[in-house]
């Protein structure tokens, strides 16, 4: 939280702080941390993406020692990225807008680390039993007027047992894999993560941006925003890696588009399940858009 006032060292000019708004565009946003001496950064993992992105394509590089993302799913290659393209140590802080903080990005371990300070965290099955991989589950420490007791959050991830290498002890959280509207169930009646279906595509050539939005129980549209170099070609090897990899059970129809619209106050991500899209329906969000070719 970023707070209203300023300290009295920031009043001198020192650890000085500025608030860039999402409104702006990238290259703004990229021309002000350039030129404004920025030592570390605070921003969500889509907006992340967005800035490595931008300086993947103009072949740049910025020098920013530590950078924070939060509020997002933070995919392992955004990460791998974005610490090569700003040059520093990129650190996720896993968190809900209910709970606040849940846990961080230990490097040295691969995992994350609770704020043990703050909350209890469990991971369970659906039974309500403890479980390797499974529902997370928080007890807020911090609330006083309003306590949530054993809130599932809707994410799903796997335990960590093992002694970390940095020296913390205690149990922490080995992966997360997103929300649990972003289980997929194949005709077949296998559930898989919204991570693999990510991987069929990442690392493909020729991509800005995409989104995959699931519009039938066994099909996908796949939003691309090209970059110069896509091509037929691309188009045809991202159909066979997903065929491939799910067996042909799944369709994909892809559309290209100049850029990815969204809802109002709808925060972007990479994949919309039906499961995600009929609660938005239902929240009273207009969701044409998303199916749409723009």
């Amino acid at each position: 939280r970023i707070p209203p006032t300023r300290n009295l060292l920031q009043k001198v000019g020192i650890h000085r702080r500025k608030l860039l708004t999402t409104r702006m565009n990238t290259d703004e946003i990229l021309s002000h941390l350039e030129h404004s001496n920025t030592w570390s950064l605070v921003c969500w993992a889509s907006m992340l993406n967005e800035l490595t992105t931008a300086l993947e394509e103009k072949d740049r590089y910025l020098d920013i020692p530590v950078i924070f993302s939060t509020a997002d799913m933070l995919w392992p290659d955004v990460r791998e990225r974005a610490t090569k393209r700003f040059n520093g140590r990129v650190i996720d802080v896993y968190g809900a807008m209910e709970t606040g903080p849940i846990a961080w990005w230990c490097e040295a371990g691969e995992r994350y680390h609770l704020f043990n300070n703050l909350l209890e965290l469990e991971i369970l099955g659906d039974d309500g039993n403890p479980a390797q991989t499974g529902n997370v589950v928080v007890t807020n420490m911090w609330r006083r007027s309003f306590p949530l007791i054993r809130y599932n959050i809707g994410d799903i991830a796997t335990v960590a047992d093992e002694p970390c290498r940095c020296g913390i002890k205690g149990p922490g959280i080995k992966k997360l894999m997103g929300r649990r509207t972003e289980l997929v169930s194949l005709p077949d009646g296998r559930r898989i993560s919204g991570i693999r279906l990510r991987q069929s595509i990442l690392n493909i050539p020729g991509i800005r941006q995409f989104q995959l939005v699931q519009n039938n129980p066994a099909g996908f549209i796949l939003r691309v925003v090209p970059a110069p170099d896509f091509s037929e070609g691309v188009a045809n090897l991202i159909k066979r890696e997903f065929n491939e990899q799910f067996d042909g059970l799944l369709t994909l129809d892809i559309r290209l588009v100049p850029e990815i619209t969204q809802p109002r106050n709808l925060k972007f991500t990479t994949l919309l399940t039906s499961e995600r899209l009929e609660k938005l329906r239902l929240s009273g969000v207009d969701t044409s858009v998303l199916l749409a070719d723009n």
